[in-house]
């Protein structure tokens, strides 16, 4: 596992503040659970077949939910993409002024508590929690009695995940992305809000960051620096290291 680092704010290196090491508290409810969310709601999460891990989920093959799935049409959706502080702080301000939009620090399933963000924290919170507010009274958080943590629920999400940029330790800009479960929500109105709601999301930041391919987006500021010789990582090893300058 990769440690991240503060950063010294110089000419070679966007201006960002590193992030702390991902690490993940471990309970007695999780203890042999493949799922990253501590509690009950890993137990649940087990038992529907999902497993979730850093972001990323996957349904067991036979599992009642990958058949629920299928015949709802509901899917996993992200976008991934580079961003400096600059970039990241257009995002932010593009959500806040929607009006129906609120941000927490923290993943989902472990909000140390409720307070919306009113100003971008720095890097060290990377995981950033986007809900809809109107969703969240229907789908609303819940409080673990022992941690004292909030947990939105993981199954029915009316929240996006965004995971944000970070500079590594030897430099490397390393991706962030926005991830979305759509369709998931037990009611089709809702679900419909929801895809709304996350389009605009998804088309704000196809509209602002420029496409590298298929898969990568890049914020203006983080390709000025990438061109200027920062080299973005897209993925874990020298093969997936690279810069703009000169192409």
């Amino acid at each position: 596992m990769r440690t991240r680092t503060a950063h010294a704010r110089n000419a070679t290196t966007p201006r960002h503040v590193g992030a702390r090491p991902a690490v993940f508290a471990v309970s007695r409810w999780a203890a042999l659970s493949p799922n990253e969310c501590a509690g009950e709601q890993a137990l649940a999460l087990d038992r529907a077949g999902i497993t979730v891990v850093r972001g990323k989920t996957f349904l067991a093959p036979g599992s009642q939910v990958n058949a629920v799935v299928r015949r709802s049409g509901a899917l996993m959706s992200q976008v991934n993409f580079f961003m400096t502080s600059d970039d990241e702080h257009e995002f932010f301000a593009y959500l806040r002024a929607r009006g129906d939009t609120a941000l927490y620090s923290g993943p989902a399933c472990r909000l140390h508590n409720l307070q919306q963000l009113d100003a971008l924290p720095p890097t060290v919170e990377r995981e950033l929690t986007i809900v809809h507010p109107t969703l969240a009274e229907v789908y609303p958080p819940h409080r673990d009695s022992a941690s004292g943590d909030f947990a939105f629920p993981l199954f029915h999400s009316a929240w996006v995940e965004w995971t944000r940029s970070v500079v590594m330790v030897g430099g490397e800009l390393e991706a962030g992305r926005v991830f979305a479960k759509v369709g998931w929500l037990r009611e089709p109105a809702d679900n419909r809000v929801y895809k709304l709601w996350y389009a605009a999301m998804v088309r704000w930041l196809k509209r602002s960051l420029r496409q590298l391919d298929d898969t990568w987006w890049i914020g203006p500021s983080a390709e000025e620096w990438s061109r200027s010789g920062g080299v973005l990582a897209f993925g874990p090893g020298s093969s997936m290291r690279r810069s703009l300058a000169g192409s």
